[in-house]
């Protein structure tokens, strides 16, 4: 990445979060009951897939768009206090990639890699009219807004990396591994969120209030009404 797109990462970077430090965390319960201010869509992938986003502020604003992408098991939902923040001023695209949130499920096992993430952001940037935006992406959505620098430069204004670098530690890739190869249900939200703290004590969330909304962020409610 040149000096260039780095500089314009850290200038956005810096307007986003220097002055609201819990910019960065999931939504309190007050600000979960106010309006949200985005529009639900849906596209269509290039394999049939109905692939969701949300899509906060104004196709025209002023700013440099931004896209947010998720970690490996997350949802559009972990960036709703950020996009809410970034979108008085541009527009902010938040996908769910597939299989996760409210994006269909691929039957092919084979689809769930980088290279086909990558292709599913690059027709919702196509279908957005989206020609140049600054990525920010948390753990493996940093790795994919890095391979979309080196993919396509030209769309790429900036980088913001969170929770990831250029190295894979083995030993965080082996924790990853444990913990989403397991299908561990619960019985109720209290023991969902209990479940999360566990998993992710370093996380600044807000008590018990924001362990539980991570919790509504992270699971769903199946048809034997366990989580």
């Amino acid at each position: 990445m040149g000096e260039s797109r780095r500089r314009a990462a850290r200038e956005f970077a810096g307007r986003a979060i220097g002055r609201d430090r819990d910019a960065r965390r999931p939504p309190g319960p007050a600000r979960s009951r106010r309006a949200m201010t985005f529009a639900e869509r849906h596209f269509t992938s290039q394999d049939g897939l109905a692939l969701y986003f949300r899509d906060y502020g104004a196709p025209d604003a002023p700013g440099v768009p931004a896209v947010c992408l998720t970690g490996l098991t997350r949802n559009a939902k972990d960036f709703a206090a950020f996009a809410e923040r970034l979108s008085s001023k541009r527009r902010v695209l938040c996908p769910d990639y597939r299989g996760r949130g409210r994006s269909q499920y691929d039957p092919n096992w084979r689809n769930y890699r980088p290279q086909t993430y990558l292709d599913d952001v690059r027709h919702m940037l196509a279908i957005t009219q989206m020609h140049r935006a600054v990525f920010v992406g948390t753990s493996m959505g940093g790795l994919l807004s890095a391979a979309m620098a080196v993919m396509a430069p030209a769309s790429v204004a900036g980088v913001v990396m969170n929770d990831c670098g250029p190295d894979l530690d083995p030993r965080g890739l082996a924790r990853i591994f444990d913990y989403i190869g397991r299908d561990r249900p619960k019985d109720n939200w209290r023991d969902a969120a209990a479940e999360l703290r566990a998993m992710f004590p370093d996380l600044p969330l807000q008590g018990d209030a924001g362990w539980l909304e991570m919790a509504h962020s992270t699971y769903r409610e199946g048809g034997d009404g366990r989580l």
